[in-house]
């Protein structure tokens, strides 16, 4: 599959030998129910620091940027999400749990990914109100 590369803004600081360190948000979306479950955001520091800071250079960038990018995932996030569930809410042909993942952006949002939910990094049941104690 190849995607239309997405410019990121003027000033954006790079991990991985050049991707866009960018506000990124992960939905996990019912499509069953057409209910949004739960969201987080996609360089959260408990799940991502270790492993980015095996790399010096991009863990200097990553620990500058990470409290930007946890506040623009935070407010990004909750003025998009109204129109984020809207159109999920509209998707047709998709069946169950899906991770559903965003580029944030001041005045507008990209999806960038999808995957079922139990093969997506974050997916936890007990978070998606689904503990039904069997693990």
């Amino acid at each position: 599959m190849i995607r239309e590369w997405i410019e990121p803004a003027d000033g954006t600081k790079t991990i991985y030998e050049g991707m866009p360190l960018r506000p990124e948000i992960r939905l996990f979306y019912d499509f069953d129910a057409k209910k949004l479950l739960y969201s987080v955001n996609y360089w959260d520091w408990d799940y991502c620091h270790e492993a980015i800071s095996r790399h010096p250079e991009d863990c200097k960038v990553y620990e500058s940027e990470y409290p930007m990018l946890k506040e623009r995932v935070r407010t990004w996030g909750e003025k998009h999400m109204p129109a984020i569930t809207e159109t999920l809410a509209g998707v047709d042909g998709l069946r169950g749990i899906w991770s559903v993942d965003f580029i944030l952006e001041e005045d507008k949002v990209w999806l960038i990914d999808m995957a079922l939910a139990s093969r997506s990094a974050y997916w936890d049941r007990k978070k998606a109100g689904l503990d039904d104690g069997e693990g």
